[in-house]
């Protein structure tokens, strides 16, 4: 029997060989990613319609990164366009994914996306779905959780286990929701978005241009906030910190109006990291 929380390789091959004589397997994951840019994937929770794993994710790592290579065949899986994998609300679990390992699963059914669809609301969450379609409670409380620390207690990893053990099921109630409704591939079309790599990795022209087009902002300017976006994703990968820790969105478009011209006046910005009106950094900002 495969346990449930997997720590060694040859429990992951089983659960692999459970998973791919599958046509739809779930999956979620568990990260952290408050003092970074990249999410840090700690569990992958797959199930089938009769079992539930999670996988530890810190359990593979060596020299404090993710050790792919027992993963392969996960990884196929996950890339198999003969396996539907389920997920609820996807963006969150895709970046994580294509960040560890640099692969999108494929072809994805979004639950959030279903519901929403099948007239269930916008942005409903699991715990609320779960119990209007299967009438089942949804484990809670577990939600804030550092899951990079270890050892987990039972708890926590039954938390886990819940986010995902009923998600093959889910899809099959909320599947027959979209075909009376003729929706199906309205379902499929949107959550094919979450499996581009463009959408976890938009260049910053992209993002200058949503950024300009989210208040009144001059053309102009529209150089200027190009080169501060382009500044800001550099600066951001290269420490591995999150975007506001250096300057959030707001802050760029007030830099591209303005445009300090002083040592002094980029020091007095709020919002903008300290750190970056050193000399050093200062002088990128002011070129920009």
């Amino acid at each position: 029997m495969i346990p449930q929380f997997i720590t060694s390789a040859k429990d992951l091959e089983q659960v692999c060989d459970a998973l791919k004589i599958e046509t739809e397997i779930a999956y979620d994951t568990e990260f952290i990613r408050e003092t970074s840019f990249y999410p840090k994937l700690e569990l992958i929770q797959v199930a089938t319609r009769t079992s539930a794993w999670v996988i530890d994710v810190r359990a593979f790592h060596q020299k404090g990164k993710v050790d792919a290579r027992p993963f392969q065949n996960l990884l196929e899986i996950f890339q198999n366009p003969k396996i539907t994998k389920i997920v609820h609300a996807a963006f969150g679990d895709q970046e994580c994914i294509y960040s560890a390992f640099g692969i999108l699963p494929t072809p994805i059914f979004d639950t959030a996306i279903a519901a929403s669809l099948a007239g269930m609301g916008d942005n409903i969450g699991l715990s609320k779905l779960l119990k209007e379609c299967l009438n089942v409670d949804h484990a809670k409380g577990y939600a804030r959780t550092d899951w990079s620390k270890r050892p987990l207690s039972k708890p926590v990893i039954q938390y886990a286990l819940s986010d995902v053990t009923h998600l093959v099921q889910l899809f099959d109630h909320l599947q027959v929701q979209l075909e009376q409704r003729g929706r199906v591939q309205w379902a499929r079309d949107l959550a094919q978005e979450f499996e581009k790599l463009e959408t976890f990795d938009a260049p910053p022209e992209d993002i200058a241009v949503k950024l300009a087009q989210s208040g009144r902002f001059q053309k102009k300017d529209f150089g200027v906030l190009l080169e501060l976006v382009r500044w800001r994703e550099a600066r951001v990968r290269r420490l591995d910190v999150p975007r506001r820790w250096i300057a959030d969105d707001g802050v760029l478009i007030d830099l591209a109006k303005t445009k300090p011209k002083t040592a002094e006046q980029l020091s007095a910005f709020r919002g903008l990291s300290k750190g970056e009106s050193k000399p050093e950094h200062a002088k990128t900002i002011f070129d920009a």
